[in-house]
């Protein structure tokens, strides 16, 4: 019954840090709406012609499955996927430069796909994202796509929210998604990731959620992620990272989540973590980490679940910080 508890209490933790930062991130994208700009010089009156034959040419690639209503029978040659009726595609108006004079002009233009758990199987490498320069959000999540994340994706330099958990995708995290500046939001977590975490990513210091849990990375944690000042919550777990934990981490202060658990992370646990007062969950638990409990932990009074276990952690718990003892599993 106790374990049931903590299992509920951690699940309860979590999705009320990830729900809040969604409900957020969904704010700042709709709140932006209708003020986007393009600023890559003239775009045709045909854009939104060429935006819908991308999508056409993508759906003729994919797959979808049969034990459900195929969910994109709705995108059709003969609609607009601005006239509300195609499934997962939203649109809002943005203005572009056009003319020598440079004229900012309102033109309707494809913002969103969302298309989670859509049974859609395929490629994203045959989506032609340069067609569709003003995506701010994509959700796939819990689909059955393959390939390797193109690094033609990182051409949508107005994306906020790229949500790709839980497919099958393989192959390394392209370096280029460093570019992507406007990013809040990037979950790669459960797919089949190889390679090292790109240290560019350290350049998206608008993100506040990242995830690439259950893949199979390799190599440290690269030091520039203690520059993602913005970071809520980071899920690097169930991977094959090894090295020690970066001090650089005790830089992201606004973090509330925190999971490394389940790699071949060793050296002793930075005293910097203790510079993370709104931690509400850490979980080192599954590494090689060695030394005592920082006291440094003993500043982490938000906290509500701490795991450190199946570790080669040494000493007792500091005097200051006996309060750890009472969460969840706190155990060394």
């Amino acid at each position: 019954m106790a374990i049931l508890h903590t299992n509920l209490l951690k699940l309860l933790c979590t999705l009320t840090i990830r729900l809040v930062t969604i409900l957020l991130l969904l704010v700042v994208v709709l709140h932006a709406g209708g003020t986007a700009e393009h600023h890559g010089g003239q775009l045709s009156s045909s854009s939104l012609r060429s935006q819908k034959e991308a999508l056409l040419r993508w759906k003729s690639t994919l797959q979808q499955s049969s034990s459900r209503a195929p969910a994109l029978d709705s995108w059709q040659p003969g609609s607009s996927p601005c006239n509300g009726n195609w499934t997962g595609i939203a649109c809002s108006v943005v203005h572009v430069h056009r003319g020598h004079r440079r004229r900012r002009a309102p033109l309707a233009a494809v913002t969103s796909m969302s298309l989670p758990e859509a049974g859609i199987s395929g490629s994203l490498g045959e989506l032609n994202f340069s067609a569709l320069p003003f995506l701010r959000f994509i959700n796939l999540s819990y689909n059955s796509l393959a390939g390797g994340i193109p690094p033609a994706i990182t051409s949508l330099t107005t994306l906020s929210y790229l949500d790709l958990t839980s497919n099958s995708l393989h192959g390394q995290i392209p370096p280029e998604i460093g570019r992507m500046g406007r990013l809040r939001l990037l979950w790669l977590a459960l797919n089949n990731l190889t390679g090292y975490i790109p240290a560019s990513l350290g350049n998206l210091t608008m993100l506040t959620d990242l995830s690439v849990l259950q893949n199979m990375l390799v190599g440290t944690i690269p030091d520039e992620l203690g520059k993602l000042t913005h970071l809520e919550a980071m899920e690097l777990s169930g991977t094959l990272l090894s090295g020690a934990i970066p001090d650089s981490i005790g830089n992201l202060t606004r973090l509330r989540l925190l999971h490394l658990y389940e790699n071949q992370l060793s050296r002793p646990i930075p005293s910097s973590l203790g510079n993370l007062l709104n931690l509400v969950d850490l979980e080192l638990t599954g590494n090689r980490l060695s030394g005592g409990i920082p006291v440094s932990l003993a500043n982490l009074t938000q906290l509500q679940l701490l795991y450190l276990s199946v570790n080669q952690l040494t000493g007792p718990i500091p005097q200051q910080a006996q309060f750890l003892l009472a969460l969840p599993t706190s155990r060394a």
